[in-house]
């Protein structure tokens, strides 16, 4: 299953960096994943994709049997691993995949912690969990959550913001270097 691959699975080093640069990543990519919860399945990678495909034979006719959620938090956001646990297992009961196979993932790569939920769609009882349409339940979830632990809000996702907060200019990091970049290519070009 490339789901529970990919949150497994330690990220290699990019070969366009300097040694320093690769030195650095490196010590942050290895070891970045830890499991902090199973439900209904164990295992390492190969045992869970293996129990999930045995489930997943009760209903040959799902497309996409497996469903991959990340929820992040804000860098500086102090979160305990059990009250990452308790988000994941409240995100599973609002979604309705708690009586699911699903494995809790905390990826420790990058300056915000954030953990990866990988749930079989398909349940024990053949029920198969609806993701269509979830984003706007899964927005939700995560605001009623940011303010039950009175977390630090975050912005929607640009499609679900007010006409007036897609109006607002964007402090994300990466947007804020791309307009740097920018700037700095048409001061060097004379533009």
């Amino acid at each position: 299953m490339d789901a529970l691959a990919y949150c497994l699975k330690d990220k290699r080093v990019r070969q366009d960096r300097s040694q320093d640069e690769a030195e650095t990543e490196g010590r942050r990519v290895r070891n970045r994943a830890e499991v902090l919860h199973y439900n209904l399945c164990y295992g390492k990678e190969k045992e869970l994709a293996r129990q999930f495909r045995e489930v997943q034979k009760q209903d040959l006719n799902v497309c996409k049997p497996a469903f991959h959620l990340s929820l992040s938090f804000p860098p500086g956001e102090n979160v305990s691993k059990g009250r990452l646990v308790d988000i994941a297992k409240e995100c599973a009961r609002d979604l309705k995949f708690d009586r699911h196979q699903y494995v809790v993932i905390l990826h420790k790569d990058t300056a915000h912690p954030h953990i990866h939920i990988v749930a079989n769609r398909i349940g024990f009882d053949g029920h198969v969990m609806e993701d269509r349409k979830i984003l706007p339940r899964v927005i939700r979830f995560c605001r009623e959550t940011e303010q039950r632990y009175q977390l630090t809000p975050v912005k929607n996702i640009y499609r679900y913001r007010s006409p007036q907060e897609r109006l607002e200019i964007s402090n994300n990091p990466r947007t804020v270097r791309l307009k740097e970049e920018i700037g700095a290519g048409g001061a060097a070009t004379g533009q």
